[in-house]
């Protein structure tokens, strides 16, 4: 039987890790060659910290041109649009229809592929080569293989020395001026320097971009009930801003852009938060209602550049909450909450306790969102139990009940 290997990702940048993976998948017995796809994101006018196709393609060609095996293909950059992993699949098939597929995919991939988009017709498309990586351990691995074999998929795993790199922490090198030496080939640094690529901003310049550019981008997004939620939610939030002396632009930015992923694809939503390195927990893996909050903040720092901390943890937390939050983490979330566009039974309530005080506020918030989960069995997450304990301590404190 004769395979082609199907390794797609972000390759943001390529970088020894992912030629690691490569060269084993390509030492496969009946591996006739891998085929590396980076993804394509639409371009827009803001600053992209994800790169342009151009750039990581060609990249990915620098890295793996001296491999016989392994080919750097423009599928889904001549496909533009969003890149679904069943449909790359697709494509490969059709035109190479006498190959059998195998798709690979990291152990952080692995724990979560159930949840993809048309999973089912993907492991019907395709058999699943998976690596392990830092943060996965065995057990979840197994655990996830056991399942995913209940649904007939085809799992063969794929022993590498362990390399701990991610393109997360590269960028995070390259903006501090580190060395890049044993992270990335030679040939994709001298790329980086001469192309005067990821030049990161350490802080967001509110000068330098106007919030209506930021509308533009979440109303091509967001259906038209979501987008006035954001416009809501980021009114709500400068007034909270204003009566509990917090920055008013900073509170404005992060309403405007907590949701921008709220109605992307689960599928979507999971593909970002691998490109950006980020390893879900096990109770996030069967909490996907609070994926889009966790892309979104990948996407807000990575994609549009905006590097403000408090910014980036309020968004990230805005639907978990969490202990010893900020003050503009507690606006976000309140204002989600009790937004004008909301109408759930009990608003006003929560809209009286926001005006008497935040703590108080929270504390009613949480207490309804952990009840809420509780009755219909779902998990909690434990940032949630931890912030809904330290508002009770407050009130406590306070004498609020």
């Amino acid at each position: 039987m004769k395979y082609i290997v199907v390794f797609g990702g972000a390759f943001n940048p390529v970088h020894n890790g992912h030629i690691k993976m490569a060269e084993a998948a390509a030492n496969i017995d009946g591996v006739d060659m891998v085929l590396v796809i980076p993804s394509y994101l639409s371009p827009h006018k803001l600053n992209d910290c994800l790169l342009p196709a151009v750039h990581r393609l060609e990249m990915c060609r620098l890295a793996f041109k001296k491999h016989p095996k392994i080919y750097v293909s423009d599928l889904e950059l001549l496909r533009k649009g969003k890149s679904y992993t069943v449909d790359t699949l697709k494509e490969v098939r059709r035109l190479y229809p006498e190959y059998t597929l195998k798709l690979l995919i990291g152990a952080d991939m692995l724990v979560t592929l159930e949840n993809w988009y048309r999973f089912d017709e993907i492991i019907k498309l395709t058999e699943i080569l998976a690596v392990s990586r830092p943060g996965i351990s065995n057990s979840e691995m197994l655990e996830a293989i056991s399942k995913l074999k209940k649904r007939c998929a085809k799992i063969q795993l794929l022993e590498i020395p362990e390399c701990d790199i991610s393109s997360t922490e590269i960028r995070q090198r390259l903006a501090e001026g580190k060395s890049l030496k044993g992270y990335l080939p030679g040939q994709v640094i001298d790329y980086i320097n001469q192309n005067n690529l990821y030049k990161m901003v350490n802080n967001l310049m509110f000068d330098d971009k106007n919030f209506e550019e930021y509308k533009n981008l979440i109303q091509q997004k967001l259906s038209g009930f979501r987008y006035e939620h954001s416009l809501a939610v980021a009114d709500k939030a400068v007034e909270l801003a204003r009566k509990y002396g917090a920055d008013e632009e900073k509170a404005y930015l992060a309403g405007l852009l907590h949701d921008i992923l709220k109605e992307a694809n689960l599928d979507e939503q999971l593909k970002i938060i691998g490109q950006f390195d980020i390893i879900l927990t096990e109770v996030e893996k069967y909490t996907p209602k609070c994926w889009h909050a966790i892309a979104a903040a990948a996407y807000v720092k990575n994609v549009l550049n905006i590097h403000d901390e408090e910014i980036l943890s309020a968004i990230r937390y805005h639907t978990t909450a969490k202990k010893d939050m900020s003050l503009l983490d507690k606006i976000l979330y309140l204002a989600d909450f009790t937004s004008a566009d909301r109408d759930y039974e009990g608003v006003e309530d929560m809209r009286e306790a926001v005006d008497k005080d935040l703590d108080y506020a929270m504390f009613k918030a949480l207490k309804f969102t952990v009840s809420e989960l509780s009755e219909k069995g779902l998990p909690i997450h434990p940032d949630s139990i931890e912030a809904y304990n330290s508002a009770a301590i407050s009130n406590i404190k306070k004498g609020l009940k």
